[in-house]
Formats: C-alpha cells, sequence, structure tokens
C-alpha cells in the first residue's frame, strides 16, 4: 500500500491512510461484538473481547471518530 501512496501528497496519503483505517477498525468491532456472543466470558478472548469493547466506551470517544456512524448501521 505504501508503494502506491509514495506518489501523493502527504495530505492525501493521510486520507487514503484514514479510510484504510475506518475499515479495519469496522470489520475488527464486528468480530468483537460477534465473539463476545459465542465466547466463554471468563475465558481469555472473552474477557479481552470484553475489555476492548469496555475501553470504547470509557474513552468518552464514542461518536466522535469518524468511523462509529458506520457501526451503528
Amino acid at each position: 500500500m505504501e508503494k502506491k501512496l509514495k506518489s501523493l501528497k502527504s495530505e492525501e496519503r493521510q486520507q487514503l491512510r484514514v479510510k484504510k483505517e475506518e475499515l479495519i477498525l469496522v470489520q475488527f468491532h464486528k468480530w468483537l461484538v460477534k465473539n463476545t456472543e459465542t465466547v466463554t466470558p471468563k475465558s481469555k478472548i472473552g474477557v479481552a473481547c470484553s475489555y476492548t469493547l469496555n475501553q470504547r466506551e470509557c474513552t468518552g470517544l464514542r461518536g466522535l471518530l469518524p468511523w462509529e456512524e458506520k457501526l451503528e448501521a
């Protein structure tokens, strides 16, 4: 990906990286929610999924990140 972006201006590279991040974060969030429902809550992966989802809530950033409205859809 970086080779493709090298010819672009830094602002354009940043915008493309943010778009790529958004896709990854939305997929990761969906994966967390799905696995939280299917794994044992006290297992290591269950604790990790719950912790990660709770951190998003505790930071006060919910709804402030540009990709979060995609999570609600």
